[in-house]
């Protein structure tokens, strides 16, 4: 579906991403100019993503929380597009950013993952108007992320955490297809952290798609078991969280397993019954402040939350959202 024309090969590329707009065939300013980066380091994020480092010694390289990044590797025609995953703060202090890369037979990431390598030089640009806004981060936050789709709520969310003063209430749902595709998990952990030692409380929950939690089907007495652990899973401080999880008689190994060193992970999808869950955890009534929806994973999932979540009455400009693939 790329085609060789270069206008044409980007307008497609961007309706993969869910964007409208022809990047190459428009002119660009200082503020989202090609600069130009090296690899400083990377690493086996999981199984099947890199984790790259990539410096920027450029001043006009800026971008917002949530923002992607054209992607230009030598000796390579087509473009990658892939979200950052590192804060505007990250690159003021090191010059650095961050960036996930999902195996894939495409030119870019068969690059990136066949034959990049520290010291390389590639080119990028910022764009996309997936951000968050600074009055949203006054308000609860519900991340949802599907797969690689956490590279921008990752990013928004610890840019929300750096940036607040005291208060920040931030639940993450993270699905993957098997529980070693989970990206980013200490840096999770960090982030839970930094915002509990501000005042504020970030939940992060891990999905392990790959397998059909009984939970999934419509089965009264595992949902039963669901309905009464979730509330525990999802009202608890970040603090004594996973702890109060593993002690629930409410559970069992078939629905969540959990480790100290890890969030918390559940078995099966995310569901309309999670994200009940977590929106009414966010939205409590006695400091009721309406939360926001983020939502970035692939099509079908992205999809299915929007639809879940406005069933359950969240009104639409509520609900961001971004579709990658």
């Amino acid at each position: 579906m790329y085609y060789r024309p270069l206008a044409l090969q980007v307008f497609a590329r961007h309706l993969v991403r869910g964007f409208s707009h022809v990047a190459e065939a428009m002119p660009v300013d200082a503020a989202n100019a090609k600069v130009t980066g090296v690899i400083c380091s990377m690493r086996d994020a999981s199984p099947t993503v890199k984790f790259l480092s990539v410096r920027v010694n450029d001043a006009r390289f800026k971008f917002s929380a949530g923002q992607w990044v054209d992607f230009f590797a030598p000796g390579v025609e087509q473009i990658g597009g892939y979200s950052i995953c590192s804060t505007p703060k990250q690159l003021e202090e090191t010059g650095s950013i961050n960036l996930l890369i999902k195996q894939s037979r495409y030119p870019p990431a068969a690059w990136i993952h066949n034959d990049a390598k520290p010291g390389a030089e590639v080119e990028m640009r910022v764009g996309g108007n997936f951000i968050i806004t600074q009055e949203e981060i006054t308000r609860p936050i519900l991340f949802v992320a599907g797969g690689i789709g956490i590279s921008p709520l990752y990013s928004m969310m610890r840019d929300a955490v750096e940036q607040s003063e005291a208060g920040l209430t931030v639940k993450l749902l993270y699905a993957a297809r098997g529980k070693h595709e989970h990206c980013l998990v200490e840096a999770l952990r960090e982030v839970e952290e930094l915002a509990a030692a501000k005042g504020g409380r970030v939940e992060c929950i891990m999905f392990d798609s790959s397998i059909e939690a009984e939970a999934d089907k419509d089965m009264p007495t595992r949902r039963s078991m669901l309905s009464a652990c979730l509330p525990r899973l999802f009202k608890s401080s970040s603090s004594n969280r996973v702890a109060d999880v593993a002690s629930s008689t409410a559970t069992d190994q078939s629905i969540i397993e959990t480790d100290r060193a890890i969030p918390p992970r559940l078995l099966g999808r995310v569901s309309k019954l999670h994200l009940k869950q977590a929106m009414t955890s966010l939205e409590e009534p006695v400091t009721f402040r309406p939360a926001t929806a983020f939502l970035c994973g692939p099509p079908k999932m992205s999809d299915a939350m929007e639809a879940h979540l406005l069933a359950l009455g969240v009104p639409k400009e509520r609900i961001r959202l971004e579709r990658w693939w």
